[in-house]
């Protein structure tokens, strides 16, 4: 079994794949898209946070999980229009969504959305980060196992 933020990238790369934008997802994609690329997805995770809710061993964790999700556009007809689809498909998918079962509560919260523009020459790039935070629950000695 994978880590839990592992597994919470996993599931998201999942809910936000075939979209109806068409837009190839990427999980933590850190190289250059292709250069035939149009639209994209890339899903990855940030920082993380902690509280120890119990005091005797094992004791057990409540973390909070930013994940990134960056939606980029380019050379479209009308970026922004693409942009705001795509951004509008992937929250109707994540929104309150417990990735199945592997978070606790109220499930993936949206948190922030920048969006940022990119003009040179013939190539303009439209992006978008939405930053979700998913809450999880663990024992200190099972990272692997949501609670």
């Amino acid at each position: 079994m994978a880590h839990i933020r592992q597994q919470i990238r996993d599931a998201v790369v999942t809910a936000v794949t075939g979209l109806g934008t068409g837009a190839t997802v990427y999980d933590s994609r850190v190289y250059d898209l292709p250069s035939t690329t149009t639209t994209a997805i890339m899903v990855d995770c940030g920082s993380e946070e902690f509280e120890y809710t119990t005091m005797t061993a094992p004791r057990t964790v409540s973390a909070v999980l930013d994940v990134m999700v960056n939606c980029v556009v380019v050379n479209a007809t009308s970026p922004e229009d693409t942009r705001d689809t795509m951004l509008a498909e992937i929250q109707a998918a994540l929104a309150s969504s417990d990735l199945g079962g592997v978070l606790t509560g109220v499930g993936l919260m949206l948190d922030s959305i920048e969006v940022t523009h990119e003009d040179e020459a013939e190539i303009r790039v439209m992006s978008a980060e939405m930053v979700w935070q998913a809450p999880y629950v663990f024992a200190e000695n099972d990272p692997e196992t949501a609670i």
